[in-house]
């Protein structure tokens, strides 16, 4: 026992002297587990986004930085990452790279990019300040790239043109070729005649080259305006002429050629049509054609090249050939030609063509019938109606619009409200005062909140006598966030006059600043003239209304008018 004794008290020593230790070496070797850790993170972040897996790339490489955030390599790889998928938050990354002591040149060039592609110029600015300053000379080419479209954003365009001209004046780089593309914009947007004809040199001689290079000039070509006619042709031919240019590049060259010199658009239509198949074999070549045909507005050769029978190959072509005779005014045609139940569009589409023809020929009752088997056909097919209306408002076919959208509000308590917001539009001016006041009625809940919504409710209520309490409320409310508005200066009138104030309803339309009537509603000067007439004032009111076409005046207002001459109520 005694002999034991010493060396139990041995081992405890040895075990206390490696616990007082542990922090030591401990901590040494959990940071370089870290550091580790965060290295295979990174690595494996470089397989991921080789295997197309960004997301799980940028998870991996957050997770190094978050365990090595001191190290600059992780940093870095974090920023290019976060580039590819929110620029603003990889220019957070190059910020905070941009602060550590050995942060370099290109990780400062890094942040200035991301800083003017996200439109943080006064980062940029700063950016370019300090490496200029730091180092006025043997700055590289993209320093100077970028400089250039700083001046360029702030419009300093001959500064901007400077710093392409360093770049283009020195040893062929990786930048040179963005420099040309972005001295040719800068030189054409300068206005200078010598800079602008320097830009089309230059333009032209890239042009030439050979393969991809030589295409991507001429394409560079599309995005100028300003050509003569003969410089468009030129444009035309070398485009036509390039082994490698697709169908979309030969109507890029086609269209600037004929917004060059629509004087020419016969021939560069023959020149164009040589380059497709217009046979039918190829319906997308025919469409691509055609469609270019439609923006020009050439609906003869649109028509002409789009016969019945190639209609029925496709979808677009359908319709192509159904808006040319449309544009036409062709509608003999085009309501026969949409009898075919068997045509490649969606049936409400093809009935909404043939609703407008029906209705231009002057065949409303038929036009109607169509409609309701439209509504009956597309059953609870909302979007359909939807389309419908849009593509009927958008062609300004008013009189089956307006038709549509109250079967809309006679079938479908969905679409009500949207019925009810076009034919406030479409109807103001022929709707009863009744219709109208109904109308904000059913919209009430949905436009409450939104001034224009309940000032113009307010007035109609006011002019029909009904809803006082709320339409007075209304009144106040916007007289008192806008007194000099005159609308509302009108319904803070009406107001006054409902709840027999008259002197207090003429003395709001009287006061300074006088209103500028004519920049009004026609009914408003009609009101004014019965205020003064009612205050006494009719020898003025009668003036007043020499002044006003009443012929003019929509159906609602004048109701409302006349109801002016009622007596005074109480609100309710």
């Amino acid at each position: 026992m005694k002999k034991g004794k010493p060396i139990i008290i041995a081992l405890i020593g040895l075990v206390a002297a490696l616990v007082a230790t542990l922090p030591f070496w401990g901590s040494k070797s959990y940071i370089r587990l870290k550091s580790h850790i965060a290295e295979s993170h990174s690595e494996s972040s470089v397989i991921l986004e080789e295997n197309g897996q960004l997301n799980s790339a940028i998870e991996k490489t957050q997770a190094a930085h978050k365990l090595a955030p001191d190290n600059l390599k992780i940093s870095r790889r974090l920023g290019y990452l976060l580039e590819k998928k929110d620029v603003t938050k990889a220019l957070r990354q190059f910020e905070n790279i941009s602060q550590h002591p050995l942060a370099s040149n290109q990780d400062k060039i890094a942040l200035i990019r991301l800083a003017l592609r996200t439109g943080n110029l006064s980062i940029a600015e700063t950016q370019l300040d300090n490496l200029q300053k730091d180092q006025p000379e043997g700055l590289d080419h993209e320093f100077h790239i970028l400089s250039a479209k700083r001046y360029q954003a702030r419009g300093r365009i001959e500064k901007a043109i400077r710093e392409t001209r360093i770049i283009l004046a020195e040893e062929e780089s990786i930048f040179h070729k963005q420099a040309r593309y972005l001295f040719i914009q800068l030189a054409i947007r300068s206005n200078n005649h010598n800079l602008m004809q320097e830009a089309k040199d230059t333009l032209n001689l890239m042009s030439r080259e050979p393969g991809i290079a030589g295409l991507e000039a001429i394409r560079f070509y599309f995005d100028i305006s300003g050509y003569t006619s003969a410089e468009a042709m030129a444009i035309l031919q070398k485009t036509f002429q390039h082994p490698d240019a697709t169908l979309s590049d030969k109507l890029e060259a086609a269209t600037l050629c004929h917004n060059a010199a629509p004087e020419r658009t016969s021939e560069i239509t023959a020149i164009l049509a040589k380059q497709f198949d217009l046979s039918g074999a190829d319906p997308q070549e025919l469409y691509l054609f055609c469609r270019w045909l439609g923006r020009i507005q050439q609906w003869g050769m649109l028509e002409s090249n789009i016969k019945p029978e190639h209609a029925l190959l496709s979808p677009q072509l359908y319709t192509l050939r159904l808006d040319a005779l449309a544009n036409l005014g062709q509608w003999e045609r085009l309501s026969q030609e949409t009898t075919n139940q068997n045509a490649p569009i969606a049936s409400h589409f093809r009935m909404a063509f043939r609703v407008r023809a029906l209705a231009k020929l002057g065949k409303e009752a038929r036009a109607y019938e169509q409609i309701d088997r439209l509504i009956k056909e597309t059953g609870n097919n909302r979007d359909a109606i939807l389309k419908t209306c849009e593509y009927l408002e958008k062609t300004s076919d008013v009189l089956v619009l307006r038709y549509l959208l109250h079967r809309v509000v006679e079938t479908d308590p969905i679409l009500e409200p949207y019925a009810f917001r076009k034919l406030l539009i479409y109807e103001r001016e022929t709707a009863s005062l009744e219709q109208i006041c109904h109308w904000y009625d059913k919209l009430h809940s949905a436009g409450r909140n939104l001034a224009q919504f309940r000032a113009q409710k307010a007035y109609y209520d006011l002019l029909s006598g009904k809803n006082h309490g709320e339409s007075i409320l209304v009144a106040k409310s916007l007289y008192s966030s806008s007194p000099n508005n005159l609308e509302f200066r009108i319904l803070m009138a009406l107001a006054h006059f409902r709840i027999g104030e008259l002197k207090a309803a003429l003395n709001v339309l009287e006061m300074e600043p006088s209103p500028i009537w004519n920049k009004g509603r026609l009914g408003w000067k009609m009101i004014y003239s019965r205020i003064l007439a009612q205050n006494g004032n009719k020898q003025k009111s009668e003036n007043l209304l020499e002044t006003v076409a009443t012929a003019k005046l929509s159906i609602a207002e004048r109701e409302g008018i006349e109801n002016l001459r009622k007596p005074t109520e109480s609100p309710e």
